[in-house]
């Protein structure tokens, strides 16, 4: 008996549900691309942005480095050396300013500032050095024990260079300043104390070239985990485009068998 003209067999049914399917599933797979894209180009700026921070922390942690060698050497060699007092002064008061300009430098930079947004440190109460202590005792080995706070780490190293400018200002203003220590016979001079407020900036100093880094440590390993996630979408993806085009052939070939049956079963029927 033959079939009534216009109307698809069972078999017929079933490739054009198989067809739809497929394509439904092709669709899926290519919409699941473009969200591994969209993911990938938020990855990619990621490194790129992770990327400039390590190179800022990196430039930032070889000037530290740079400029603690510097000062270490000045000081090597005005104390090994027979240079005047007044040249003395001149080197060591060149290095409180280069101090206090490069800690300016570095928290003027934003990505450090967030960095340390949320870091403390424990340090001597700069500010009852600066205030409340006389100026015989400022910053000089063998005076008063200086109380220890604990700061946020951007508003210690803003009042280090608060200091640091007001001893360089003392000097500078004096510079044939002689100081009287706790009423003893020991004086400092103003060669003694800015150097020793340059020795006082460098042991702060290190503090902040290790932190620094710390954080070049901890920016590697960010990018490293955005590599890896980036090869984990970009081998994700393939494997998704692979499918998307299976089921596109899986498709046009359940359409190619219906259309063949289609005209099988026209020919039949004349």
């Amino acid at each position: 008996m033959r079939r009534d003209k216009g109307k698809l067999s069972s078999l017929n049914w079933k490739l054009v549900l198989f067809a739809g399917i497929f394509q439904i599933l092709t669709l899926i797979f290519d919409q699941i691309v473009i969200q591994y894209e969209e993911k990938n180009r938020q990855l990619t700026f990621n490194l790129l942005t992770e990327t400039e921070q390590r190179s800022s922390y990196l430039s930032m942690n070889r000037r530290v480095d740079n400029f603690l060698l510097a000062f270490e050497n000045i000081i090597f060699f005005t104390t090994s050396s027979n240079f005047s007092n007044d040249k003395k002064k001149y080197l060591f008061y060149s290095s409180v300013l280069d101090q206090a300009r490069l800690i300016e430098d570095i928290f003027r930079d934003g990505s450090i500032k967030k960095a340390f947004l949320n870091k403390t440190i424990e340090a001597e109460n700069i500010k009852v050095i600066a205030e409340d202590l006389t100026l015989e005792e400022i910053n000089i080995e063998g005076g008063p024990e200086i109380p220890m706070k604990v700061f946020k780490y951007e508003d210690f190293f803003m009042k280090l260079v608060e200091h640091s400018l007001e001893i360089a200002d003392l000097v500078e203003e004096d510079p044939d300043l002689k100081l009287n220590l706790d009423d003893s016979k020991i004086i400092i001079d103003a060669a003694d104390l800015i150097q020793q407020q340059v020795e006082y900036n460098n042991y702060y100093l290190i503090d902040l070239l290790n932190d620094l880094s710390d954080l070049i440590k901890l920016s590697e390993r960010k990018i490293d985990e955005i590599n890896n996630e980036i090869s984990s979408i970009q081998t994700n993806k393939q494997l998704m485009l692979l499918l998307g085009v299976v089921f596109q052939l899986l498709s046009l070939l359940c359409l190619l068998f219906l259309f063949r049956n289609i005209l099988s079963e026209n020919k039949l029927s004349k």
